[in-house]
């Protein structure tokens, strides 16, 4: 008589060596959502701190507030601004220039635009990062009439405010 089975057949060690390889590749992709998730939560909190310091600059200056909107703070900077504002300097270029800056420095194409709400009359600090699709995904595309674009991949922050 035959006696029992005595080892791993080999189709059982292919079928344990299978699932072990699933379970490997789904916790990679856990990983990299993750980690794609958490790089956008720091571009977030930097565009935040970013969009914070605008509207201390332009409260510290409120009686400027027109030309904080009609400033050219979408203009991406070559090199960095002047850190203080000496004779004949114009507080608010300085404050725009230096937003810019921090804007295209913190964040990936990072730019910073202060203007009217459309939606709302408030004054809006809106910071737009990542790749540039055309019209898709720029600064322009994060407000409009009908407010704030809030789609997942927007890559934009609004902040609000009234003075």
């Amino acid at each position: 008589m035959k006696s029992a089975q005595a080892g791993v057949s080999m189709v059982e060690v292919l079928i344990a060596v299978l699932v072990l390889a699933v379970g490997a590749l789904g916790f990679a992709g856990v990983q990299v959502v993750a980690m794609q998730k958490s790089e956008d939560a720091n571009y977030r909190s930097a565009a935040m701190l970013i969009a914070q310091d605008a509207v201390e600059r332009i409260q510290a200056n409120a009686a400027e507030i027109a030309d904080y909107r009609n400033g050219t703070a979408i203009v991406t900077p070559s090199s960095a601004p002047a850190q203080t504002c000496g004779n004949g300097c114009d507080v608010v270029d300085l404050d725009l220039a230096q937003l810019a800056w921090a804007a295209n420095q913190t964040l990936p194409n990072g730019l910073i635009k202060i203007d009217s709400c459309d939606f709302n009359g408030l004054t809006c600090v809106v910071l737009n990062w990542g790749e540039r699709d055309g019209a898709v995904n720029s600064i322009d595309a994060c407000t409009s009439g009908a407010g704030v674009n809030l789609a997942e991949d927007a890559n934009c922050l609004v902040m609000e405010f009234a003075r």
